[in-house]
Order: structure tokens, then sequence, then C-alpha cells
């Protein structure tokens, strides 16, 4: 299975930045990577001849360091991400566009607190990485 995982976040907002760093730390175990601060329209095409996607984003409302999956039907209007994005409208759109996009969606919240502004995460999610990563992984396998 062909899998891309796709690191959304903000490095100047501290804790926000997590999804782009574990997505960063994460590459070489996946077929295809994007890093953005916000998913948009425009990144339907990258994903494109992948079987599944796998999406990371900082959460305020899970313990901070606390990995948890989430389903795309419950994120809009939901705190999930730090972002609101409206995931499952945006899925709907690549495939009705591409034949080649994928058909399986992972998100993965990671809890965060500091989101103000500055261009390192904190010393405490920073020390939590590596767990992070290994949790990632184990809930995909």
């Amino acid at each position: 299975m062909r899998r891309i995982i796709i690191g959304i976040g903000n490095p100047g907002r501290t804790d926000d930045a997590i999804g782009l760093v574990v997505a960063e730390r994460l590459k070489e175990k996946f077929d295809g990577m994007i890093t953005t601060h916000a998913l948009m329209p425009e990144d339907l095409a990258r994903m494109r001849g992948y079987d599944e996607v796998v999406i990371v984003d900082g959460a305020t409302d899970i313990p901070e360091g606390e990995v948890r999956k989430v389903s795309v039907d419950d994120l809009p209007g939901s705190r999930t991400t730090s972002h609101f994005i409206e995931l499952r409208s945006l899925f709907t759109l690549g495939g009705k566009i591409y034949k080649d996009f994928p058909k399986r969606f992972v998100v993965l919240g990671i809890g965060i607190r500091d989101v103000g502004f500055g261009g390192v995460i904190s010393k405490v999610l920073e020390d939590k990485i590596p767990e992070i990563c290994e949790d990632i992984l184990a809930l995909l396998s």
C-alpha cells in the first residue's frame, strides 16, 4: 500500500508546528510527504496515486503529546485540529476530480498546549517527539 503523510502546522506558532516536525521525522516511512500551513484544493493533485493519506496536526483538545486517531467525518465544526479544515468535503472533491485519488484517510491529532508566537516547539513537546512518532506508527500498523 502506498501512503503519503501530510503534516499540517504553522512554524511561527510554537507547538502548532508539531505536524510539520513529525511529518519530516517520519518521511522515510512513507512513499510521499506534504507539509503545509493549511490543506488546500490545490494540494489534491499531489495526493494522486496513493492508496492512503495520513494527516498529522496539532490538536488543542487532546492531552499534550498524546496521539489520537480522528474520523474525517467528525472534523467539520470540530476543534480536533488547530485549523478549520472541512476535510470530508475536500477529499470528496478529490475523488470526483481524479480517478486515482486515495480512498483511505487517517487523521491523527497530536495534543499541544502552546500556540503562542515563536519559532520553537516547547521543550515538553520536543522531548515527546520520538514517542509521538512511535505512537503514530503503531496506530497505522
